[in-house]
């Protein structure tokens, strides 16, 4: 019995990554592993900007509503992936619904909730709007920058900081900021050729 759960859950799955493909993803995963959390189906797909979003999805193909155990659960995961720049969105699909508290917490968390009616839908949309894939690949996000030596935000500006800031907003027409060094900010003059 076991197995035929595992099958049909399966089958949700490959329906959810067809549907994506139809969407024109450029990139679909079954079970692909990120930072260690096992991931149902990984989606990358290009955005109207060019710029590469990508899905983590979590599939439950259950008979009865997902509940909010799962949303708190999965949004751990989302927040932990998003944090480590792995991943744009999280989203849950779920072949009977969801229950009343998964939607209040999904929607504080940011997680969308879909069923298969949902994903057919998007899927006639993106073929009525004619989306398909383009030639070239989307633009991948920047890396994550490095700092090896972080320094504490400064709560509060004081002196002279807080003088030359003050200047600089009310004084100038034109107020144009150079970031000289960490904690030190100049004001630059303009000049007639920026009016």
């Amino acid at each position: 019995m076991a197995k035929k759960a595992a099958k049909t859950g399966k089958e949700l799955e490959r329906r959810v990554a067809d549907a994506y493909r139809a969407m024109g993803a450029w990139k679909v995963e079954h079970d692909v592993e990120l930072a260690g959390n096992q991931i149902d189906v990984y989606v990358e797909l290009e955005t109207s900007g060019r710029l590469l979003h990508r899905i983590a999805v979590e599939v439950k193909d259950w008979s009865k509503p997902v509940g909010i155990d799962i949303v708190n659960g999965f949004a751990a995961i989302v927040n932990l992936l998003r944090h480590e720049r792995l991943i744009d969105e999280g989203v849950i699909v779920s072949a009977s619904g969801f229950s009343k508290q998964a939607r209040s917490a999904a929607e504080t968390y940011g997680i969308r909730l879909l069923e298969p009616a949902d994903l057919e839908a998007m899927v006639a949309e993106a073929k009525g709007a004619g989306r398909t894939r383009s030639t070239a690949p989307p633009v991948p996000p920047p890396p994550t920058p490095y700092i090896a030596h972080p320094y504490p935000a400064q709560e509060h500006f004081t002196g002279r900081e807080r003088t030359d800031l003050t200047a600089w907003l009310e004084d100038d027409a034109h107020p144009l900021l150079a970031v000289i060094a960490i904690g030190w900010c100049r004001r630059i003059a303009t000049t007639s050729w920026l009016n």
